[in-house]
């Protein structure tokens, strides 16, 4: 049969063809081998790891110069609000520079006026008046807030009758009736002290009386004593913000 004859034949092939062995590897060829084997390995890891770390690196160069870029981006953002700030706190500066002038102003304007109205009240006063043997008057009284809820500026103008023709010495004694939280209450400056006050024709008269906390006056009443203090030779009695 066929399959019978290839077999035959194969077998008269083997039979006939010579015999080659090879020799088996030894121990350090095996070793070598591995070595060798490990060797590329451990390249291909090594140029694994040396891409990865590129990689790595130009993501972190990328993320490093866009953190940069932030970073300048505030420090600009807060230089401008810094800018601001400054220039906000030199107006501010400014302002009240202007306020506190436009205040000192207004009080030196309103000292004057004062000062004047006074003198034109004594002008007035001498040319109407024809008490001639009184020895001491009020030509005027006023009471002024000075803006802090507690001290007030008591202002006030003497004038002597025009037969006085010495100078009058005598003591000046200030008082202010006040209103603190509905219920009244009485200030007073100088019984225990008086002031001294020498008048010669004409002297005004200016001090600052400090209330309590809170009051609100009502009435100053402004007394000028006789030398020795018995006897009131001129009184001005002025309701506060009056006529």
């Amino acid at each position: 049969m066929p399959i019978k004859r290839f077999y035959r034949q194969q077998r008269a092939h083997l039979a006939s063809a010579p015999m080659a062995l090879r020799p088996a590897p030894s121990r350090r060829m095996r070793i070598a081998r591995a070595g060798i084997a490990l060797m590329f390995i451990g390249g291909l890891l090594a140029a694994g790891g040396w891409l990865g770390w590129i990689e790595s690196k130009a993501a972190h160069s990328s993320g490093f110069d866009a953190q940069t870029e932030r970073v300048a981006e505030l420090e600009k953002q807060v230089a401008a609000a810094d800018a601001a700030r400054r220039l906000a706190e030199q107006r501010a500066a400014v302002e009240i520079a202007t306020r506190e002038t436009l205040t000192r102003e207004l009080a030196q304007s309103q000292a004057a006026a004062s000062s004047r109205l006074e003198t034109l009240t004594f002008l007035e006063s001498l040319l109407t008046v024809n008490d001639r043997a009184r020895a001491l008057r009020f030509v005027a009284c006023e009471l002024q807030s000075l803006g802090d809820g507690r001290r007030f500026r008591y202002r006030g103008l003497l004038a002597q009758g025009f037969n006085s023709a010495a100078e009058f010495n005598g003591r000046l004694v200030v008082g202010v009736d006040y209103l603190k939280r509905g219920q009244r209450g009485r200030y007073v400056q100088g019984e225990d002290k008086p002031q001294p006050v020498h008048v010669k024709h004409y002297e005004r008269l200016e001090g600052v009386i400090e209330l309590p906390s809170d009051a609100q006056p009502q009435l100053l009443d402004a007394r000028i004593l006789s030398h020795d203090g018995k006897q009131v030779v001129a009184q001005c009695q002025k309701k506060v913000g009056g006529v």
